[in-house]
């Protein structure tokens, strides 16, 4: 088991602008539960000393392993007794905590007068969706969560005169960890403003696109500070890189904002950064909350390889203008109209293995005589869609709803993972979606619109679009191309704030059928990304296949010959009933080999044509 060592500083109420401190646990020796202090449990302790501090300023911390905890465990922690409080104390702590998707666990604190014979209630967390509420300081996770520095919160209270004795509960629901960190009893400061958290820039940095910097300050005082106060944010790094910007700033008693820096980060060169972010308060009179500091890596992942060769070898750009790519795509929304639907607001409409929740559609030789090749094999077109965001040539998996790193023995393989997460499209909350596909020619287009995420709670605004292109072929001898487009005009708020603060498990790239050859574009993991190839900030498209591919978007008019309605202002469709339900350019002088037919024409049908690209100056290719 894990100790730490207990400190109680008694600090004379004397001393000019410091607060009488009764009680003061930073859990930074190695004693644990700390000299003083206790434990109550039963079975296995799920209370322990963790090796992360409070916003980074430390290495230790109190922690409750939610995740760990096999059932619905109350395990208690209790302080030392220290003087008794008297009016205008109050009990103050750092703390970090994400919920584990709807099992949310519980804090409970209590205060004793005598000794801790008896105890009352002071104030209940409760974990949740939403950062700041409660005991929650960052978005549910689905990994064992250890906090950043920024995923760090204060909370302080009022306590009732002659309290003597503290106890935390912690509630198990079976969810995700929580840590507590520099717990003290004294008397609120009048002046201690601090930096709650680095908002900008966060983990990755991708190049050549520069980012704002900004914070979130706190006033954690009880007096509102009318004049401004200096904060500041420095970034170093590689090749003397510097970067620093100062606002003057006010903030009222218990409050908090985002500062915004004037200056804009743009590194050039990749490598490791150091962010640091601070407040200058002249009149603070509690430095430990001041700064802030963190890392982050500046790379280009808009295109690259996944360094394989042969038919392992594959190429991923991305849309983004500017990205320095040597070809890139657009994106470009295809139509959905005559798709086949799957799931239709909520509901399924083709059978399927698993539910709407987990589960999978077989598409069996969806484009007959076609052929797809993924790393040097070619499939046949019988594929699986999935109802959680991939798409594979093996039989589906209806438990793999949580992403891992690739390649992997693991299944599933063989597979095409547009946006492999944890979606439900039963949500209530997001009650119009559809997971459908259609073919056109040689292209299997899968979208899932409004596909919702996976969550705890009730949200609206937690649904993603995106769409995923397949091209298949008669003559295959290179690996295939494959473009995802994400579409955030179809994409809720909530997703994009989950997606940009990298808070759930999810997956792009590709795989072979044994788990041992992979490109990945993007991964991430609960708290963190693995690689941070972007879908948003805007909608974008991206490409893997053989080399990098550029596409042009073509809109074209075509004046048609034929017999007019004035009347209707539009072609009459007299040449319906003598039309041949398949392409007629298959003979000279076209000798066009394209296998586009129809089962049926539409009402305003009038008539078939051919149109050519001329890819060289030579008028004939």
């Amino acid at each position: 088991m894990k100790r730490v060592l207990f400190f109680l500083m008694l600090i004379s109420a004397a001393c000019s602008g410091v607060a009488q401190v009764k009680l003061l646990q930073n859990f930074e020796a190695a004693t644990f539960p700390p000299t003083g202090w206790s434990v109550q449990y039963s079975g296995t302790l799920y209370w322990e000393r963790a090796f992360v501090g409070g916003y980074g300023t430390s290495s230790a911390s109190a922690s409750f392993q939610f995740f760990e905890a096999v059932g619905f465990d109350i395990q208690s922690l209790i302080t030392s007794t220290f003087a008794a409080s008297v009016a205008g104390d109050s009990l103050s702590f750092d703390h970090a905590y994400a919920t584990f998707t709807n099992e949310v666990d519980s804090l409970v604190i209590e205060v004793s007068a005598n000794n801790g014979s008896t105890y009352a209630r002071l104030i209940a967390l409760q974990g949740g969706t939403t950062v700041g509420v409660g005991m929650v300081t960052h978005e549910p996770s689905f990994a064992s969560f250890t906090p950043m520095p920024e995923d760090w919160a204060s909370k302080r209270y009022l306590l009732p005169s002659g309290t003597n004795k503290i106890r935390f509960t912690a509630k198990s629901a079976y969810g995700n960890n929580l840590y507590l960190d520099n717990v003290k009893v004294s008397q609120a400061l009048a002046n201690d403003v601090g930096v709650a958290g680095i908002e900008s820039p966060r983990y990755f940095i991708n190049l050549p696109f520069p980012s704002t910097p900004k914070a979130t300050i706190s006033n954690f005082g009880t007096n509102n500070q009318t004049t401004a106060f200096p904060v500041t944010m420095t970034i170093t790094g590689p090749s003397g890189y510097s970067y620093s910007s100062t606002k003057l700033d006010t903030l009222s008693a218990g409050s908090s904002h985002v500062v915004t820096f004037d200056a804009t980060f743009n590194p050039v060169v990749a490598g490791t950064y150091s962010v640091v972010c601070y407040t200058n308060l002249s009149s603070d009179q509690a430095r430990t909350n001041d700064t802030i500091r963190t890392t982050v890596t500046a790379n280009n992942y808009n295109y690259g390889t996944n360094g394989g060769g042969g038919s392992q070898l594959y190429y991923f750009v991305n849309s983004l203008a500017g990205n320095g790519a040597p070809a890139q795509p657009q994106f470009r929304w295809k139509d959905t109209t005559g798709s086949t639907s799957l799931i239709a607001n909520g509901a399924v409409v083709a059978p399927i293995t698993g539910d709407v929740d987990d589960g999978y559609f077989t598409l069996a030789n969806v484009i007959p005589g076609k052929t797809f090749r993924l790393f040097g094999t070619n499939y046949p077109s019988t594929v699986y869609v999935h109802t959680n965001g991939f798409i594979s040539f093996s039989p589906g998996d209806t438990t793999a709803f949580i992403p891992s790193a690739i390649p992997s023995g693991i299944m599933p393989n063989a597979a095409i993972y547009a946006l492999w997460a944890d979606f439900d499209f039963s949500d209530a909350d997001i009650s119009v979606n559809r997971l459908c596909y259609k073919v056109d020619g040689d292209f299997l287009i899968v979208t899932y619109t409004r596909a919702p995420r996976y969550n705890a709670g009730a949200d609206a605004n937690d649904f993603v679009s995106f769409q995923a292109t397949l091209k298949f072929s008669s003559d295959v001898s290179a690996n295939s191309f494959v473009s995802v487009h994400y579409d955030s005009a179809q994409t809720g708020s909530s997703f994009l704030s989950a997606y940009v603060n990298h808070t759930f498990p999810h997956l792009i790239g590709m795989e072979n059928a044994t788990g041992t050859s992979a490109v990945t574009y993007r991964f991430v993991t609960s708290g963190a990304p693995v690689k941070p190839g972007p879908i948003f900030g805007s909608s974008v498209a991206v490409t893997f296949g053989p080399g990098y591919a550029s596409s042009v978007q073509l809109n074209l008019k075509a004046f048609l010959e034929g017999p007019y309605s004035s009347t209707t202002h539009s072609m009459r469709s007299n040449l319906l009933n003598i039309l041949p339900l398949a392409q007629p350019y298959n003979v000279s002088p076209w000798n066009f080999a394209g296998a586009e037919k129809v089962s049926s024409f539409p009402s305003n049908a009038v008539d078939w044509v051919f149109m050519e690209l001329r890819t060289t100056t030579a008028g004939s290719t």
